[in-house]
C-alpha cells in the first residue's frame, strides 16, 4: 500500500516564495513576541524582515482554523527577492491567506516593487491591497485595477491573483474570477513588501496566514491544487469526489466519511481532488 504525502506549495514548479505562518520554526524574534524575520520555505531564501522592529508585528496572532498567524497592526515587513527567483517575466501567481481585523481602506497587503520602497513604485509594481471602501480587496498593476471583492472583517479569506501579458485575474476563496486588461512591460521586480504603508502611519491591519508566490502563470487546474489552504478548513467549493469501486482500484482504504486514505493502484485516471487530510490520489 502507498500512502500519499501531504501536498506542499513547493510540489508545484516555480514556487519562489512561501511564507507559512503556521510554522513557528520559521519565525525569528527581536524580543518577546515581536517579529524580526519571517523565513521563506520556497528554498530560495527570500525571507523578510520587520522594518520597524517595534511591537507592531507580533507572533503568534489569533489562530485561523487552529493554525498560527503573523499579526500586523502598524508595521511593514520587506524582503529582497533572490536573483534566481525574481519575477522577471510577464507572469506571476500569488496566493494569500489573511484576515482583515480592522476597516482597512486603501492599504497595501502585499506588493512587488523594483526597489526597497515602502510606497508606490508606479513604473513597475503590483499591489494586492484593501481597496478604497472598507473591507474590499483587489489588485493594482500599471494603472489598472479590476472590481474589488467584498470581504468580511474578522473572517479569513484566500485571495489569488495571476498576471500575464495583457491580463490580470483574481479569485476570492476559489470562486468566480474577475479579470482586467493590462498593457505593460515585463516584471523586473527585486523586492516584496507586506503591510506596506500608503501614507504616514497607515499600514494594513490583519492576520497573515500564508503568502505563496510562483514566478509562472499557473493554470486554474494547477491552482486548484493549492486551494483550499489548511488554515481555511473544508471549503464550500470543494469539487465532488469521484465514486470509487472495485473496478477503479485494486485496493482502496476509506475512512468513515468516505475519504480515500490509501490506494495501491488506479486503473482509471482522475483529476486531482481534495480530501479531508489534504492528500491526493492518482
Amino acid at each position: 500500500m502507498i500512502k500519499q504525502a501531504p501536498f506542499k506549495p513547493t510540489d508545484i514548479a516555480g514556487c519562489s516564495l512561501w511564507l507559512d505562518g503556521a510554522d513557528s520554526s520559521q519565525i525569528i524574534f527581536s524580543s518577546g513576541s515581536n517579529v524580526n524575520t519571517w523565513n521563506d520555505k520556497s528554498g530560495f531564501s527570500n525571507s523578510c524582515s520587520n522594518q520597524s522592529l517595534g511591537t507592531t508585528i507580533t507572533y503568534p496572532g489569533t489562530k485561523i482554523n487552529g493554525l498560527n498567524t503573523v499579526n500586523f497592526t502598524a508595521g511593514c515587513i520587506r524582503g529582497a527577492l533572490n536573483s534566481t527567483s525574481v519575477v522577471n517575466t510577464t507572469d506571476v501567481t500569488i496566493v494569500i491567506v489573511t484576515v482583515e481585523t480592522a476597516a482597512n481602506n486603501n492599504l497595501r497587503i502585499f506588493s512587488l516593487t523594483t526597489a526597497a520602497n515602502y510606497q508606490d513604485d508606479q513604473a513597475n509594481q503590483m499591489l494586492i491591497y484593501a481597496a478604497p471602501g472598507a473591507n474590499q480587496v483587489t489588485f493594482y498593476r500599471a494603472g489598472v485595477q479590476p472590481t474589488a471583492y467584498t470581504v468580511i472583517q474578522n473572517v479569513p479569506f484566500i485571495y489569488t491573483v495571476t498576471q500575464t501579458s495583457g491580463t490580470g485575474s483574481q479569485w476570492l476563496n476559489g470562486g468566480s474570477n474577475i479579470t482586467a486588461a493590462i498593457t505593460t512591460s515585463a516584471f523586473a521586480v527585486t523586492n516584496y513588501n507586506i503591510g506596506t504603508l500608503y501614507l504616514a502611519n497607515q499600514n494594513y491591519t490583519g492576520l497573515m496566514g500564508e503568502v505563496i508566490m510562483y514566478k509562472t502563470l499557473l493554470s486554474t487546474t494547477t491552482t486548484s491544487r493549492i486551494l483550499p489552504r489548511p488554515e481555511m478548513g473544508p471549503a464550500s467549493t470543494t469539487p465532488p469526489r469521484p465514486s470509487w469501486n472495485s473496478r477503479d482500484c485494486l485496493s482502496i482504504t476509506a475512512d468513515s466519511n468516505g475519504d480515500l486514505l490509501e490506494i495501491s493502484k488506479c486503473i482509471q485516471s482522475y483529476k486531482y481532488w481534495w480530501l479531508s487530510d489534504m492528500a491526493r490520489c492518482c
